[in-house]
């Protein structure tokens, strides 16, 4: 019997992180043949991510040039996916998330009237300005989309409130559950020095992470004065920032952060990130894909954001606080989660429970026969 070919595109690291347990899945289901497309949109995270998991591309665009817009990944993609969609002549394209590389997929595929299907679909902000360009792109791809994969079922809800058919829209967990399950289990230790001194040390542990370009300037002026707060507050507190490359971002961290609890390094493998935050005592982030991680790995979360398309992180279950970027709320809600002194959390993960990839194979396979 002759496969039918499922391709994926990808260009960033969490896409690699979240359809990983597709992929997997899709390997070991009969009839089925996935093919990976990478853009390079992140072409060195990409590579680093594609190795954790063990996997390789058939095929690498390397799209990505210096001083490149959104617009310019955008045109490129569809451009180019679209030359390499008529040659492989899929039955389904995958894409995941919210990326300029997913929307550019999405779009190629709709043009050629190939099947879509969208891994965690459904998240909204309600806002198009937060997350920028990212809220368009995944409302578009949802317009497009045959398969809708929600990652919860407020995301189900929210899909056939904007009028996606019943019938499209399966509720799966989200995949970086998988994920996280997995590489945890390799038991390998923390490569990076300083995050490995800060995992293991004594006294209670903040790791955070601030990037978010709606986290420049004043925000970012007042998260950083929350946190010098903090360590000023909680005298046996330590905090690990793994600064972003951003040139605006590491100027500002290195001129604020300067008390000898906080300590500053370069950004985090994905394995050494997990690990470190599976350590600490709270997390402090403006990361999408932080807030999905934090309850898979037991530790709770302040969101340096005034917005999040993941309320179920908030609505329930006390994994998390939407503390935005005001100081004082920063620092309120930080010290209510470190006054418990230990993680006591045994709510379930609103996020799933580690089986999305095989359920959205499953869903597949039936859905192509």
């Amino acid at each position: 019997m002759r496969k039918q070919t499922v391709l994926l595109v990808m260009g960033t690291r969490p896409e690699v992180i979240k359809t990983a347990p597709v992929i997997s899945a899709l390997k070991k289901t009969p009839g089925l043949h996935p093919i990976l497309i990478g853009t390079g949109q992140h072409r060195s995270l990409l590579d680093q991510m594609l190795h954790s998991f063990s996997l390789s591309l058939d095929e690498n665009m390397r799209l990505m040039r210096p001083g490149q817009s959104p617009t310019d990944i955008l045109s490129k993609g569809i451009t180019r996916l679209t030359a390499c969609f008529q040659h492989r002549r899929p039955a389904l394209v995958l894409v995941q998330g919210d990326t300029t590389s997913a929307l550019a997929g999405a779009l190629a595929a709709f043009h050629l009237k190939i099947p879509v299907g969208h891994i965690e679909a459904g998240l909204r902000s309600g806002d198009l300005s937060q997350p920028f360009p990212e809220e368009m792109n995944r409302s578009v791809i949802d317009d497009i989309a045959r398969l809708h994969f929600a990652p919860t079922q407020n995301n189900a809800r929210t899909l056939i409130r904007e009028g996606a058919a019943k019938s499209s829209v399966f509720i799966t967990g989200n995949t970086v559950v998988d994920s996280v399950k997995t590489l945890l289990k390799k038991k390998l230790a923390i490569r990076n020095p300083k995050a490995r001194q800060f995992s293991t040390g004594a006294g209670r542990k903040i790791l955070l992470t601030a990037h978010r370009r709606e986290s420049f300037g004043v925000p970012l002026q007042n998260i950083f004065g929350a946190i010098s707060d903090l360590v000023k507050t909680h005298e046996d507190l330590r905090i690990l920032y793994p600064i972003h490359p951003n040139p605006e971002v590491h100027r500002a961290a290195k001129r604020r952060l300067t008390h000898p609890r906080i300590t500053l390094c370069d950004p985090l493998d994905y394995f050494d990130f997990l690990k470190t935050a599976q350590a600490a005592d709270l997390i402090m982030s403006d990361s999408g894909g932080v807030q999905e991680e934090a309850p898979t790995l037991k530790t709770p979360i302040v969101v340096l954001r005034n917005i999040t398309e993941r309320g179920e992180l908030i609505a329930r279950n006390g994994w998390g606080k939407l503390s935005g970027t005001n100081r004082t709320k920063i620092v309120r809600d930080a010290s209510s989660f470190l006054k418990r002194r230990k993680k006591t959390n045994r709510a379930p993960n609103p996020f799933g429970d580690g089986r999305s990839g095989p359920r959205i194979a499953a869903i597949i396979k039936r859905w192509l026969s």
